[in-house]
Parts: C-alpha cells; sequence; structure tokens
C-alpha cells in the first residue's frame, strides 16, 4: 500500500527512511504539511521502486539543523517537489535516484542537487536550482523549464 501523511496546521518531521517496496506492488508516496514543513531529522531515502513502480510528491522540505539529505527513488514512476531546503534551511543534498519525470515546482536551495536517471526534468516558471557552489547533475533524456 501507499503512505500519505498530510498536516493541515503545523510541520511535518522525518526521522528515517521510507519504503513502499514490501509487496510486488509499491505504493505512492505523498506528504504534504499545509500550514508547515516537512522537516528532514535526519538523512532521508524514500523508495517507491517496486515491480510495480509508484510516483513520490512531496511538500516543502527543509533541514532539520545538520545539512541532512534526502534521496528518493520512485523506479520508472514520477517525482513532484515542492520547495526544497529554501528560507535559510537547505539541505545537505538531493539525489534522484530513479524516476520518470522529475518536477521541481518549487525552489531548490543545497549543496548537491544529483538526478541520476530520469526521462526529464522538468523546472517551473520562475524557479530556481541552487546548488551552493555544489554540484548540479542530470543524467536524463529532456531537461525543460
Amino acid at each position: 500500500g501507499g503512505l500519505t501523511l498530510t498536516s493541515t496546521a503545523g510541520n511535518i518531521t522525518i526521522n528515517g527512511n521510507l519504503a513502499t517496496t514490501g509487496e510486488s506492488s509499491a505504493g505512492a508516496v505523498n506528504i504534504t504539511a499545509g500550514g508547515g514543513d516537512i522537516t528532514l531529522g535526519a538523512n532521508v531515502s524514500i523508495s517507491t521502486d517496486s515491480t510495480s513502480d509508484q510516483a513520490i510528491s512531496l511538500g516543502n522540505v527543509i533541514d532539520g539543523g545538520s545539512d541532512f539529505t534526502l534521496t528518493l527513488d520512485a523506479g520508472s514512476q514520477n517525482v513532484t517537489l515542492a520547495d526544497i531546503g529554501t528560507g535559510g534551511d537547505k539541505i545537505g543534498a538531493l539525489t534522484v535516484s530513479e524516476a520518470g519525470i522529475v518536477t521541481f515546482n518549487g525552489n531548490v536551495e543545497t549543496a548537491d542537487i544529483d538526478v541520476q536517471s530520469a526521462n526529464s526534468v522538468v523546472i517551473a516558471s520562475g524557479k530556481t536550482l541552487d546548488a551552493n557552489s555544489g554540484n548540479t547533475w542530470y543524467v536524463v533524456r529532456c531537461v525543460t523549464g
């Protein structure tokens, strides 16, 4: 099954890895904090890569204070992201190890941005990806924005 976490008035803190890959049919992961942010309390990996891959969708993600990293693996399905590491709370690194389409609907501020395998990367109009003097890597077929 999938995982949906929604906060209507506050933050959501993630202190460990999340995976919906225990069954042959993985479930999608959707996390939003309507009144706040998703805070990384540790290095976090989220995976929906299984026999039947599923999408990952995240609201605004910030660092919990130690430059934590975020790694996402949706297999052949899409990854959709809002703001990542903005407002002075940059994360240590953002890695998308595998996805169909990676969509950045918000700004990203991190030390490294690494999209290792994707069919395409879409950057919403007016949004920026800032690797803060680090590296930005894309292994994709198409980048649009």
